[in-house]
């Protein structure tokens, strides 16, 4: 069977409707979520700082899987029923969540070494082994670049960013997929994506849009101030409000964009 269609304005539409309906149902884990983004992006200390991340994705993850309980019920995902109270839960499906943001975070990593590696090595032999050598710093290499060397080098690098956006985008359908069939997909996931990259990833850009738009003006009202506390305070403030949004924003995106590639493949 062909590979369903669906519209970056329905899966969009969707996304936010979901949020205007649904958030407050993962509320518990949300909240606990920012607090542990507060801790991270404040604390000075190591061991607060760990804590402080484990404690946003743990609770991120529970977020996603009370979100994606109600809007993938009735396609064989575990019932809303199973949700803790405001949302506050850590069943099998947030460990199947866990372990598919584990597999993602390894793939990405190893596939960022690479392309770091190999635009070093570019990097090199287009300034030639003995500048290379002379010069002790990135920004000493990419001076000493030629016009066309430059091109070449930012040409790469464009293509290393657009070919990890691609990457993301086939890996998008990974956790719904988890939710909605009780097993960890991941690069079994690949193929509901297939044809569907382009879409997926207009949709992802239009709902982070907002979310780009406050860091831009977070940063241009931390240059303002001449003061890293203020940008701390506006970053802050942006990541608080991107994880309200944000979070179930791209459950009910990415689980209505799941159900119409779903319905291509005859799942």
């Amino acid at each position: 069977m062909s590979q369903a269609r669906f519209s970056v304005r329905s899966a969009v539409a969707e996304g936010f409707e979901f949020w205007r309906a649904n958030v407050l149902r993962a509320i518990g884990p949300l909240v606990i979520a920012s607090v542990g983004l507060v801790v991270l992006l404040t604390a000075r200390a190591l061991p607060l700082l760990i804590a402080g991340f484990a404690v946003y994705v743990l609770a991120g993850l529970a977020a996603q899987g009370a979100l994606y309980r109600i809007s993938l019920a009735g396609t064989g995902a575990e019932s809303p029923d199973r949700n803790g109270p405001f949302g506050l839960q850590w069943r099998m499906t947030e460990t199947r969540f866990a372990i598919v943001g584990l597999l993602a975070t390894a793939l990405l990593a190893i596939v960022v070494i690479i392309a770091v590696f190999m635009i070093s090595a570019l990097l090199v032999g287009l300034v030639g082994v003995p500048a290379a050598t002379a010069a002790t710093t990135p920004e000493m290499l990419l001076a000493s670049l030629s016009p066309t060397g430059a091109f070449l080098f930012n040409a790469a690098a464009l293509v290393a960013v657009a070919g990890l956006l691609v990457l993301n985008a086939r890996l998008s359908m990974a956790v719904p997929a988890t939710a909605a069939e009780n097993r960890v997909r991941f690069l079994s996931s690949l193929g509901l994506t297939r044809g569907s990259v382009l879409r997926i990833l207009a949709a992802t850009i239009l709902i982070n849009l907002p979310i780009i738009i406050m860091q831009s003006l977070a940063g241009l009202f931390g240059k303002a101030m001449h003061g890293a506390d203020a940008v701390a305070l506006t970053q802050l403030i942006v990541g608080i409000v991107s994880t309200f949004f944000y979070v179930p924003i791209s459950v009910g995106m990415t689980s209505y964009i799941y159900r119409r590639l779903r319905e291509g493949t005859g799942q």
